[in-house]
C-alpha cells in the first residue's frame, strides 16, 4: 500500500510537495481502511482524487511517480547504454537551475513500512536510501551517497560484491534486485506492480493489441453491461495480416538471423499469418448476441474496456492504480462505479488504492468521498504547484464540497479571463 509520495525540483513542483494517503481524524461517509502504521494511526486511503486547472501540475505528480518507477526498474538497464536520467528541474527559478530532482515514497510490504527515495540530475545518482519500520522503528537497510553504499545491520544476504555492478546512473534497488537479492525483491515488486494509465483515447486496434494475449475479465464485461453500455460479450477471432504487413516482417527477420547471433522466434513465421481481432457482443431486438468491433464502439466503452480489466486486477493483488485524467470520455456515474469498487471491503480484500486526477467536480460529494481523499492542486503566480488535501481546509457544517470548490473557496480553479479588450480579426 502506498502511504506518500513527495516530489522536489521536478517540472512545476520545486519546493517538496507530498502527496499522503494516511488518513486523518476527520469523519467521512466511510472509515479509512484498517491498517496499522507506524507514523500513522488513523490507517490508509484508498483513494486520492486530485482536482486543478489546467497547466497546474495535476500530471506533473502523477508522471514524477511514473518516472520513479521507471527508474527503479529499469535505470540498471539504461546504465548499460550510458543513457541519461529524466530530471526536469523547475525552470522558473534560477535557484533550482542545476539542482537535483528527488523522490521519496512510503509504503506497506507484507505489513512492514518502508521509506525509499533518491536524487539526481542527468548525469548521475547523487543519493539513495532505504529504511524499513518491522517493528515500528525505524531501520536503516542502506544509504547511498558520495558514490558509496553503507548498509545496516538489519539488511541480509549478499551487498558488498553487487556494489561492483553498480553505476553512478543506475539505482542500486534495480541493480540488486536485478542481481536476485531477495529481501529487496519484494520492495522491487511494489513498483513493478502499479498500474499506470494516461491513455485518454483509446482506438479500436489498441484493445485488439491490449487483449492478444490476455483474456478479458468477465467482471470487466459485467461492469459494462450494468451501466449500461450495452455490452453482454465479447469474442476474439483471428484474422490474416495483410500482405504488405507479412512482407515487412519476412525482411525484419531476415535482418535479425543477418545482423545477430540469435535466431528469430521459433513462432516468427505463425506470428507473421495471423492476428487476433476483438469483437464486443450486443444485443439485437430479437435477442440474438451480435458483435462488432472495437471501432464501432464509443470512446467510454473502449477506454473502460482497457482500465476496468487493470482495476480488478488491481483489486485481486492489492496493488496501486495511478489514472491521469480519470474523467476522460467517462460519465460521472461510471467513474464513481469504478471508485465505489475500491470502497467496498467485501470486493477490496486486498487493500487497493487509486490515485487519479480529474476535472469531474460531481465526485465532489460528502457522501461518497472522504475530505482526506480531495486533493487539489493550484498554481502559483511564480509557476509553481502547490499540493494540499480538503482536509488542510476548515470546512462549515454542512458544506457541499462542489459548490464551495466551484465558488473559488478552496482555490485550484481556472481564472475566468476578460475578453472585453480582446481584438478580434475580421474576415
Amino acid at each position: 500500500m502506498l502511504l506518500s509520495f513527495s516530489a522536489t525540483n521536478y517540472k512545476s513542483i520545486s519546493d517538496t510537495q507530498t502527496l499522503s494517503l494516511v488518513g486523518s481524524k476527520l469523519k467521512g461517509p466511510r472509515d479509512p481502511l484498517e491498517l496499522s502504521v507506524p507514523g500513522g494511526g488513523n490507517g490508509v486511503l484508498p483513494c486520492a482524487i486530485i482536482y486543478g486547472a489546467n497547466a497546474a501540475g495535476k500530471s506533473n505528480l502523477v508522471n514524477a511517480i511514473s518516472i520513479m518507477r521507471r527508474l527503479v526498474l529499469d535505470s540498471h538497464r539504461d546504465a548499460a547504454r550510458e543513457a541519461s536520467l529524466p530530471a526536469r528541474p523547475f525552470l522558473l527559478d534560477d535557484d533550482f537551475e542545476g539542482e537535483p530532482t528527488a523522490f521519496e515514497v512510503s509504503f506497506m510490504v507484507n505489513s512492514v513500512r518502508y521509506d525509499y527515495g533518491f536524487s539526481f540530475d542527468e548525469r548521475q545518482f547523487f543519493e539513495e536510501s532505504l529504511y524499513s519500520y518491522p517493528e515500528g522503528r525505524r531501520r536503516k537497510l542502506f544509504e547511498r551517497k558520495d558514490g558509496s553504499i553503507s548498509f545496516g545491520s538489519g539488511m541480509k544476504g549478499e551487498k558488498r560484491t553487487l556494489q561492483r555492478f553498480l553505476r553512478e546512473n543506475a539505482l542500486f534497488l534495480s541493480v540488486a534486485t536485478q542481481n536476485k537479492h531477495e529481501e529487496l525483491s519484494a520492495i522491487f515488486s511494489f513498483f513493478e506492480d502499479m498500474y499506470f494509465s494516461n491513455r485518454i483515447s483509446v482506438g479500436g486496434h489498441v484493445i485488439d493489441v491490449a487483449f492478444r494475449e490476455n483474456e478479458i475479465d468477465e467482471r470487466t464485461i459485467s461492469f459494462l453491461e450494468a451501466i449500461g453500455t450495452g455490452v453482454v460479450g465479447y469474442q476474439q477471432t483471428e484474422v490474416s495480416r495483410p500482405e504488405e504487413f507479412k512482407a515487412m516482417l519476412t525482411d525484419i527477420k531476415a535482418l535479425m538471423e543477418k545482423h545477430t547471433d540469435s535466431p528469430a522466434p521459433s513462432n516468427w513465421d505463425e506470428e507473421a499469418e495471423k492476428d487476433f481481432k476483438i469483437e464486443l457482443g450486443h444485443m439485437t431486438k430479437s435477442g440474438e448476441k451480435r458483435f462488432f468491433e472495437g471501432s464501432l464502439e464509443s470512446a467510454g466503452t473502449r477506454r473502460l474496456l482497457i482500465i476496468m480489466n487493470r482495476i480488478f486486477e488491481t483489486l485481486d493483488k492489492g496493488q496501486v492504480a495511478i489514472i491521469d485524467e480519470l474523467d476522460a470520455s467517462l460519465h460521472s456515474v461510471a467513474v464513481k462505479a469504478m471508485l465505489a469498487l475500491f470502497f467496498d471491503p467485501n470486493v477490496n480484500k486486498h487493500n487497493a488504492q487509486i490515485i487519479a486526477t480529474t476535472h469531474d467536480t460531481n465526485l465532489l460529494d460528502p457522501e461518497f468521498l472522504r475530505r482526506d481523499e480531495i486533493w487539489f492542486v493550484e498554481k502559483e503566480v511564480s509557476g509553481e504547484s502547490e499540493y494540499f488535501s480538503l482536509a488542510e481546509i476548515v470546512a462549515r457544517k454542512g458544506e457541499i464540497f462542489e459548490k464551495s470548490y466551484l465558488a473559488g473557496r478552496y482555490g485550484a480553479l481556472p481564472v475566468m479571463p476578460d475578453f472585453s479588450d480582446l481584438q478580434m480579426k475580421s474576415n
